[in-house]
């Protein structure tokens, strides 16, 4: 197996629907979850608020199309920004299964 392939095994996606939003996402590579992590400001001490960062870094990071528009970083974070919290919590809830699933699909490739 060639190495670009070997680095994008157990890379899962997913779109999720919520009405009439459809966001596409994927799991996160290491180079860009340390690209979502480091985007968050380093001087919020409060942890709600860190927590609503950093669930926005992770999914501006993770989206590949908003109702079927592709979409890089730059027009995610401006989508996440002017999205509504609760839908910004349960998308990023159907990102943590989608990484749930995958941890499962790793899994099974331990016992191979």
């Amino acid at each position: 197996m060639e190495i670009q392939a070997l680095a994008q095994l157990g890379k899962l996606e997913k779109e999720v629907e919520l009405g009439s939003l459809k966001v596409k996402f994927h799991t996160l590579s290491v180079s860009e979850q340390q690209k979502a992590l480091a985007s968050i400001p380093s001087n919020i001490v409060d942890d709600t608020t860190r927590f609503t960062y950093f669930q926005e870094a992770m999914l501006v990071h993770a989206t590949d199309t908003v109702n079927g528009e592709a979409v890089d970083t730059i027009k995610a974070r401006a989508f996440y920004k002017d999205l509504q919290y609760p839908l910004l919590a349960e998308l990023f809830s159907r990102y943590m299964e989608l990484t749930a699933e995958q941890s499962k699909v790793l899994d099974e490739l331990k016992k191979k």
